[in-house]
């Protein structure tokens, strides 16, 4: 079905989009994190990929299911840490 063209149809298609068009941007907050918190969280992420890389070579001791539930419990402890960082400001 066609319909007729106003004019102002043509001045808003050959204008272009406005400033109320336009979605909000928010402006980031930042959050100040300290340096031995971010060595806590790199410390934990690189031992837990440690685990992972000797998993195979561990199959008797700790193995496959060591290492995900290692890399599991560190994931969630560095979220964890981010939350309480974010929820503090």
């Amino acid at each position: 079905m066609l319909t007729e063209a106003k004019n102002q149809d043509w001045i808003d298609f050959w204008e272009g989009p406005t400033l109320e068009d336009l979605p909000t941007i928010r402006k980031p907050q930042m959050i100040e994190i300290s340096e031995e918190h971010i060595d806590g969280m790199i410390k934990r992420l690189e031992d837990a990929i440690d685990v992972c890389y000797t998993a195979p070579e561990n199959q008797k001791e700790q193995g496959y299911p060591y290492a995900t539930g290692y890399s599991r419990s560190c994931m969630i402890a560095i979220m964890e840490m981010l939350q309480d960082l974010k929820n503090d400001d």
